[in-house]
């Protein structure tokens, strides 16, 4: 699920080098889900039933926002939840938190 917003402002500031410099900034925000499950069954030769051998779940939630300020300033984040499930070793989870700003400092 994604949402962008596109808008512009003028800084009112009368000295040089601001002055009647307008801007163009940008939102976006996002919404990533990730889920999946697998198995292995395994059947001898003799029998009818299948054995479960391996069992494997996941899920992963991720909202994200990036910010663009003008063309040469633009900063994102991002938090990140989610969860294995594994037969053999398991459940784990976690949860991670990011920020990036990146400045061109050239055209």
């Amino acid at each position: 699920m994604n949402y962008s917003k596109t808008a512009g402002f003028r800084i009112p500031i009368p000295v040089w080098p601001f002055k009647g410099k307008s801007f163009k900034n940008e939102i976006n925000f996002s919404l990533t889900y990730d889920s999946s499950e697998n198995g292995t069954y395994q059947r001898k030769f003799n029998e009818d039933k299948f054995n479960e051998k391996q069992k494997n779940s996941s899920w992963k939630l991720r909202p994200s926002a990036t910010y663009r300020f003008n063309t040469r300033v633009q900063g994102s984040m991002f938090y990140e939840m989610g969860a294995t499930k594994n037969k053999i070793s398991g459940e784990y989870s976690w949860t991670e938190f990011g920020i990036t700003v990146n400045i061109a400092i050239r055209d």
